[in-house]
């Protein structure tokens, strides 16, 4: 039989019946009533409700019917009965009623149709009796209500579920849908925001199987569970499921009860539970391959697993990021687990805990394990379990996928592979049972290994090319440091002045007298005080006032300038200052020092000996010829007049000839006088 998938929609109408068009290979023809269509219609027919009240409409009888809803038809309840019959629902909406779908016997398929505020406490939105068979596609149930869950599977019936929504819904166990030892498969669904008051806040099985595949629940609660409650000999079978934001009181995502369970490319996030922030095993076989756990919690015992009892087996497990008092990764109280070719990093605590439960790891990279700390209890590991580095693209944003530099890249474990042939990873990507990463480029390098998946250049075996703002090899080095010293080349904008030789740079220490610039600061020789003045030419290193081209502070023992010269000779004539134990009386007079000629008579030690006076046989050579500055006899009485020089014919004869000693007097003076305001050193108004 094919399932009929288009919905049939006819024009809304005013209308006082319900009539029923049928649909046959001889013709169409209308009907009053559904009842008496189904009498007269052969098998393979299609029935289409018109618009107006249907009630409670019933198909049996053994028949083969497509039944379409058309817009404004109006159904209060639908229900299949008879081994025979099979059913194939369109378009339905049916809204309020306490029993609103049942199938006694028989199969039904109900596809594009809507439950909504359906059920009660007693009630369900869908039962599938003992026996019976039901198929869901593209069906929303919403807001709905049932004893032993809203979408109930009675003993030995069977449910598939494909491409529906179940929101909003509550029950005692099961919020959305219960499986008592029935045979239940769900593809390409979604289950948000139910609850259960015991078990099973989504989905909850006791015996029977659960065959998943790529199904997302979010936001359920319930006291066991709260995601998936597994309870005695019920076996799951799941792949491509997404978990997050569960809250339980046991198994936040997950709880299996004396059951068995293989899962395999799993996402397990943000759970929360006492016992079992992830998933609670109690006597049970857990299998699970390909699995991310993070940001699971627990405030007792297990972050992202809890075992008391039975067989927990991980492979190629990434768990980052867990917390709990006791275990944040796994806290075994009793059983036995095996962690193999995995990632257990970033978990708040010890990442494996183990009371009377054994665990052993194998091929598994857990970060922080040389520190202690992350291992407590009977854990055992093989010689290939590493304390690593991940290496993940981006564990903040949440990309867990490998890149180049982690050391659980391609370790391989057993002889496995992954899907492109190589070691197999460690970790949620590896094996071949992994999530397969992209390639959008063709290139041959998957997201993580690729750096820009849109440029088949670009891969972690790309030739790099310096400078062009391309990380062409994606190790992620800044493309602007070709030696990798940390410090971009300073021809583009950075501080490198040698971007060939790690060596060389703003950070590099500066070796004398090799004539390299190591620090990029422009001297060839070391700066240590950052004066700009090489060691070679600063007499003071470590001093960044003291440099050649500075200013002397004179008398306090250091050479600011770098000249050499001594710190207590201030107007640099030779002699320190007499006030710092030399014998320089004005040091700040170049012509005042104990070599300078003594100028007596001008108010000046020009000698520094104390006194103003020429030396006594100076004295007393000038008395005798009539001059000296202390002479005040009249210089015409030392010097006569010359003969024939008494007067003259110019008529100055009155004013009579200048004394030569006086003028000689006059000469020298004058000349000192004039070289000392050369340099600066006036020495106030000459003394006649």
């Amino acid at each position: 039989m094919r399932i009929v998938a288009t919905l049939g929609l006819f024009a809304s109408m005013a209308a006082t019946a319900a009539p029923v068009q049928v649909v046959t290979s001889q013709g169409s023809s209308v009907f009053p009533d559904l009842n008496s269509a189904l009498t007269h219609i052969p098998d393979g027919s299609t029935l289409t409700l018109l618009p107006g009240r249907h009630g409670d409409i019933k198909i049996d009888g053994g028949v083969e019917v497509r039944v379409i809803a058309a817009e404004g038809a109006q159904i209060h309840s639908l229900t299949v009965d008879g081994p025979q019959t099979i059913a194939e629902v369109t378009g339905l909406s049916i809204s309020g009623a306490d029993r609103a779908v049942t199938v006694l016997s028989g199969t039904l398929v109900l596809s594009k149709s809507e439950l909504r505020s359906a059920g009660s406490s007693d009630g369900y939105a869908m039962r599938i009796a003992p026996g019976a068979a039901a198929g869901l596609v593209h069906v929303g149930v919403f807001d709905s209500m049932g004893d032993r869950g809203v979408v109930r599977a009675e003993e030995g019936s069977s449910l598939g579920v494909v491409n529906s929504f179940f929101q909003g819904n509550s029950a005692s166990t099961g919020g959305a849908i219960f499986g008592a030892h029935a045979d239940i498969g769900i593809r390409g669904s979604a289950f948000r925001d139910n609850t259960a008051l015991d078990a099973g806040g989504a989905i909850a099985m006791t015996g029977g199987t659960l065959d998943i595949t790529t199904v997302e629940i979010r936001g359920s609660e319930a006291e066991r569970g709260a995601g998936l409650y597994l309870g005695p000999t019920a076996a799951l079978t799941a792949s491509d499921l997404d978990l997050q934001d569960n809250v339980a009181t046991t198994g936040g995502h997950i709880l299996a009860d004396h059951a068995t369970a293989a899962l395999t490319r799993v996402l397990l996030r943000d759970g929360w539970a006492r016992h079992g922030g992830g998933i609670a095993a109690l006597e049970s076989k857990i299998m699970l391959q390909n699995a991310l756990l993070v940001g699971n919690r627990a405030p007792s015992t297990g972050g992202a697993f809890h075992l008391d009892g039975g067989d927990l087996v991980l492979s190629h497990i990434t768990m980052v990021g867990n917390h709990a008092a006791i275990g944040a990764g796994i806290a075994a109280e009793t059983g036995a687990v095996t962690i193999q070719a995995s990632i257990l990093t970033g978990n708040e605590g010890e990442a494996v805990a183990s009371a009377s439960g054994q665990v052993e790891i194998r091929s598994t990279l857990v970060e922080g394990m040389s520190l202690g700390g992350v291992l407590a209890g009977n854990v055992s590991l093989d010689g290939s379990t590493i304390d690593g580095v991940p290496g993940f693209v981006d564990a903040q944003g949440g990309d867990f996928a490998l890149t180049r530099v982690s050391d659980a890249l391609d370790a391989g474990h057993a002889g496995t592979a992954d899907l492109d042939g190589t070691p197999a990873d460690w970790g949620m990507y590896g094996g071949d049972e992994a999530w397969e990463l992209a390639d959008l480029d063709g290139d041959g390098f998957v997201h993580g290994r690729d750096c820009d998946d849109t440029d088949r250049t670009v891969h972690e075996l790309g030739k790099e090319v310096w400078y062009d703002g391309i990380d062409t090899n994606c190790d992620g080095a800044d493309d602007f440091d070709q030696d990798g010293d940390g410090e971009r080349a300073m021809q583009f904008g950075g501080t490198d002045c040698v971007d060939t030789d790690a060596g060389i740079g703003q950070g590099a220490t500066e070796r004398e007298g090799d004539k390299i610039d190591t620090d990029c600061d422009g001297l060839a020789d070391p700066d240590a005080d950052d004066d700009g003045w090489p060691s070679s030419l600063d007499c003071d290193d470590a001093d960044a006032t003291t440099h050649p081209g500075a200013a002397d502070r004179f008398y306090d023992g250091r050479d600011q300038d770098c000249d050499g010269a001594s710190d207590y000779d201030a107007d640099g004539d030779g002699y320190d200052s007499a006030r710092h134990g030399g014998e320089d009386c004005d040091d700040a007079n170049a012509f005042v020092s104990p070599a300078t000629p003594e100028i007596y008579g001008d108010g000046i030690d020009q000698d520094c000996n104390g006194e103003d006076d020429a030396p006594d046989a100076e004295r007393e050579s000038a008395s005798v010829q009539g001059y000296g500055v202390d002479d005040t006899a009249d210089a015409s009485a030392a010097f006569p007049t010359p003969p024939n020089r008494a007067a003259t014919t110019t008529g100055c004869a009155s004013a009579g000839a200048a004394p030569v000693g006086g003028l000689l007097g006059l000469v020298v003076a004058l000349s000192a006088f004039i070289g000392r305001r050369r340099d600066g050193h006036g020495i106030g108004p000459m003394q006649p």
